[in-house]
Formats: C-alpha cells, sequence, structure tokens
C-alpha cells in the first residue's frame, strides 16, 4: 500500500515497474501485476516477492503500465504518432476469412465492418 498515488486512475501502473530507492530493496526494480485505489491509498501488487520485506518509509519510483495496444499509447500517453506498430492491419481471422455465395460484401468494392 503507497499513498501519494490517488491522482492515478485505478490499474495505471499495472504493466508497469516499481523501482525501489530507498530501504532494503534499493536498486532492485520489480514489475507491477495490479495497481487498485482504496480511497487516498493505491495498492500495489507486484508479480513476485522482493528478497527482503518492504517497510514503512521505503521510497520507490513507480512508471506507468502499457499493454502495447495502439489505443492505449493514443489515449494513455497521447503518444499515437510515435506509435511503432501497425494498428491497422487486419487480424488473422479478417485474413482467412473466405467469399460466401450471395454476400453482399462480394461486389468487387472495399469491405467495411
Amino acid at each position: 500500500s503507497a499513498s501519494g498515488l490517488s491522482a492515478f486512475a485505478a490499474n495505471w501502473f499495472s504493466g508497469g515497474s516499481l523501482e525501489w530507492t530507498s530501504g532494503a530493496n534499493t536498486g532492485s526494480v520489480m514489475e507491477i501485476k495490479h495497481h487498485a485505489l482504496n480511497g487516498e491509498t493505491a495498492n500495489i501488487e507486484l508479480w513476485r516477492s522482493m528478497a527482503s520485506p518492504i517497510t514503512a518509509g521505503d521510497g520507490f519510483i513507480i512508471t506507468a503500465g502499457c499493454d502495447k495496444t495502439f489505443s492505449t499509447c493514443k489515449a494513455k500517453f497521447a503518444n499515437g504518432l510515435n506509435f511503432r506498430g501497425f494498428p491497422h492491419i487486419p487480424g488473422n481471422s479478417y485474413l482467412m476469412a473466405t467469399p460466401s455465395p450471395g454476400d453482399a460484401n462480394n461486389n468487387g468494392g472495399s469491405f467495411t465492418q
């Protein structure tokens, strides 16, 4: 549990990282499994236990999580222009689809969903 993170929405830090800057775990970095809010307190669940016990007052730097999707890059980080993926390429199910007799989309035009 941590204070001072209530300005961030739940799951903002899920998938991010937490680096310890003071305490017994100084220098250690761990990926964040889940971030939830309980009033003014943020509950941070790590993927693994730290090597040493976490105590009150231990300092850390927390980094927002990213699920590597275009929608997250655009909405959460306002960084859609720098997204380095291919968000508009059709998925495998579309590529493997075959035309059906009598289907309205078999007119030679562009496919719209």
